[in-house]
């Protein structure tokens, strides 16, 4: 008689430029997640080449997900997977192109007095908004680098510095809470004066 016993292997099919997925812009001093999917029996190796600084952390052979640490400088990095099934004698390549940017940033002090000038700086130029829109005077606020701002109002401040050519940074804008106190007032001294 006949057995009636059977298996089944299930065997995926492969192709060239299988989309990674992943984060694109990225930051530097970030780590990302890049993933193919998963394709039973299959081998995965991974590289990352070109600027960018990218590392790839933990095992980078023979898993569909990578996590790649993008220590800088900013520029274009490639993430490439070669990938091979044994068993259908498949196998495939694809790239995907990362571009590692530096972080938009803006800096000043905080708290500061009502009378006092402070001045705000950020890594690029940018386009400056100081809410409420009331409470102080500044230098102008459109596509410049920084800012000289005079509170004449205390109170709690927010500015918003939005990098005019964004596409430089893997961030648009950059915030700062300004704490503004009154200015403390001194009187005249009394007692004896002896």
């Amino acid at each position: 008689g006949a057995c009636g016993n059977a298996a089944t292997l299930i065997v995926p099919v492969l192709w060239n430029n299988m989309p990674i997925s992943g984060p694109n812009p990225v930051c530097v001093g970030t780590t990302g997640t890049y993933s193919l999917p998963t394709m039973p029996g299959t081998f995965y190796t991974w590289t990352v080449t070109g600027a960018g600084g990218g590392t790839i952390v933990g095992p980078n052979q023979n898993t569909p997900t990578i996590n790649v640490q993008w220590s800088g400088p900013a520029g274009t990095a490639t993430i490439t997977c070669n990938y091979n099934n044994p068993y259908s004698g498949c196998s495939g390549s694809t790239t995907m192109t990362v571009n590692v940017r530096n972080r938009f940033t803006a800096t000043g002090p905080s708290p500061v007095c009502t009378g006092t000038p402070s001045v705000f700086t950020s890594n690029g130029n940018a386009n400056w908004v100081i809410s409420p829109a009331t409470g102080f005077t500044a230098s102008p606020l459109l596509n410049v680098s920084n800012i000289n701002v005079n509170w004449t109002v205390a109170g709690n401040y927010t500015i918003t510095a939005t990098a005019t050519n964004a596409s430089l940074y893997c961030n648009s804008n950059a915030v700062i809470t300004v704490v503004v106190n009154p200015t403390p007032v001194l009187n005249n001294i009394v007692g004896p004066t002896s």
